[in-house]
């Protein structure tokens, strides 16, 4: 299976992906096999409504739940619920007919943003990438990268993104960030989407107060 890791330019100018995406094609030779699109959203836990009281917080505030759909995984949906008082998380992938679901638990649950990533996938001799635009609303917030190849071997996965990066000033392959994402080596579909929330956690992409 192959091995994948994930990257967030949170700096790269708005323009960089189509730049990206035409070296891929003609530098790299690298085929357009597919569209990429992938859909996080994030909830929030709604307030107790009891008639003739004001709202009252709900017990499980301190929680929120992210849900990820995925075009390379059509089929699935992922959701990860995370105590933002304790860290504790919990993963979960189910089939696609969940995600419904999630926009009928109002009482429960409200969704509090959307955050979609819209690109390209390209397929190589021995690898895979995939390359878009993290759109917040319809404002461009950066890029991910998703590199995935059959080998996994680290000095190759470099030397590709080293290939396909080089030139580009948000790319730093020595920043701290860039090198524990570099480590962060993830394989299947559950947990390429548990990295992705993760990451765009992280950054802030996906504000949760």
């Amino acid at each position: 299976m192959a091995s994948t890791r994930i990257f967030f330019f949170r700096n790269a100018e708005s323009e960089a992906a189509g730049v990206l995406q035409e070296r891929i094609s003609k530098t790299f030779l690298g085929h357009t096999s597919s569209r990429w699109r992938v859909a996080c959203r994030l909830y929030l836990p709604a307030p107790v409504i009891v008639p003739g009281l004001d709202p009252i917080e709900s017990p499980i505030a301190s929680r929120a739940l992210y849900t990820l759909s995925n075009s390379t995984s059509p089929l699935a949906i992922f959701a990860l619920v995370v105590d933002r008082s304790t860290k504790e998380e919990a993963f979960i992938a189910g089939e696609r007919e969940l995600e419904p679901i999630f926009g009928k638990l109002k009482q429960f649950w409200i969704l509090r943003q959307t955050l979609t990533i819209e690109g390209l996938s390209f397929k190589m001799i021995d690898s895979t990438v995939r390359l878009g635009t993290v759109f917040v609303g319809s404002i461009p917030r950066g890029i991910v990268l998703e590199v995935s190849t059959a080998d996994g071997q680290p000095a190759h996965i470099k030397s590709l993104l080293q290939n396909i990066l080089t030139g580009f000033p948000f790319a730093d392959f020595e920043s701290p960030l860039f090198l524990r994402r570099f480590e962060q080596e993830v394989i299947g579909d559950s947990q390429i989407a548990f990295q992705i929330m993760k990451i765009l956690q992280e950054e802030g992409m996906l504000a949760s107060s």
